[in-house]
């Protein structure tokens, strides 16, 4: 019986982790919640501002050479709340609030950049 190869969480960034995680988010939004491709330029925006000097930090979570998760952690700038988006290759994304907020389920608002708790 072969096991599957641990996952590491590195935040040294390889080539195609950025556009690994915009295909993730694309993929996963797509089928969980209907979003269309215009939801991927909205998570491109902030990562390309953060790969071009910004602030914040990106975990990537890889299994061998494969990406299946990320966390991101960028500037916003809506309200004094930072949010994380979780998506996985395996599971819907969950959006953590930084100032405390419960976890929700629901996709942030490509208009606002926020998730709302249902």
């Amino acid at each position: 019986m072969h096991s599957a190869p641990a996952i590491e969480v590195r935040h040294t960034l390889a080539p195609g982790d950025l556009g690994m995680v915009i295909y993730l988010h694309g993929v996963l939004y797509a089928r969980e919640y209907g979003l269309d491709t215009s939801f991927e330029a909205y998570v491109a925006k902030p990562l390309a501002d953060f790969a071009n000097g910004g602030r914040g930090r990106l975990w990537i979570a890889a299994r061998g050479a494969e990406v299946v998760g990320s966390i991101a952690i960028v500037d916003s700038e809506v309200g004094d709340c930072s949010r994380k988006r979780l998506p996985t290759a395996a599971s819907a994304g969950s959006s953590v609030c930084s100032c405390g907020a419960s976890p929700t389920l629901t996709p942030p608002s490509p208009s606002t950049g926020v998730a709302v708790s249902p």
